[in-house]
């Protein structure tokens, strides 16, 4: 909702950027009635006036290209960076927490891998406050955990973080996405979009 009015995504990213769709009001609909009526009934031409304004905003943005779980930690702890790309597949040995801020792993057609020995484990965490964008490419598992229902793998565990995914293919997981709010101290609820994508 903007202003008291209500929209809809039709076709956006994983942005927000797009297409969508404005609910109108009952007034509104009324209003368009009465005009299309008056319309169909007038043996005049009409004419309507508008004005369409447009702004374009010069966003800078900083790719990082990583090849190694030690770079991809740092990248995604700088703020500086915006997008973090992969230029090969990756293979992580330890969960990589992603703390605050706002950044896009552009896994570019390559693989995001844990290759760790806990059975036990989450892939990327997601905290309080912070969006992560994922796209392009595969997230996988070593294996599916086999011992007690407490025990179980994730590719990504959110607390309280807003995750997005977007053309992303995850398996080899018991849980490809899992929102832990109650582990969240501050009590905020996860946000979770997924967009042609294969979980």
């Amino acid at each position: 909702a903007v202003d008291n009015s209500i929209y809809y995504p039709v076709e956006i990213d994983e942005n927000g950027y797009g297409v969508w769709a404005y609910l109108c009001t009952l007034e509104e609909i009324e209003a368009g009635i009465a005009y299309d009526t008056e319309l169909a009934s007038s043996e005049e031409p009409v004419t309507a006036e508008a004005t369409i304004i447009l702004t374009a905003v010069n966003m800078p943005t900083r790719i990082e290209t990583v090849n190694t779980e030690a770079a991809l930690i740092e990248a995604l702890a700088d703020d500086s960076i915006d997008i973090v790309q992969l230029d090969m597949n990756v293979s992580a040995e330890n969960t990589i927490v992603f703390e605050q801020g706002k950044k896009i792993i552009d896994l570019n057609n390559n693989t995001l891998q844990y290759d760790g020995i806990e059975e036990k484990y989450a892939l990327l965490t997601v905290e309080d406050g912070a969006e992560l964008t994922v796209i392009n490419g595969e997230i996988t598992g070593t294996t599916k955990s086999t011992g007690p229902a407490a025990i179980q793998t994730k590719a990504i565990d959110a607390i309280g973080g807003n995750v997005v995914l977007s053309d992303v293919k995850i398996s080899g997981f018991d849980t490809a996405v899992y929102t832990r709010d109650m582990d969240n101290e501050n009590g905020a609820d996860s946000s979770v979009q997924i967009f042609n994508s294969d979980l």
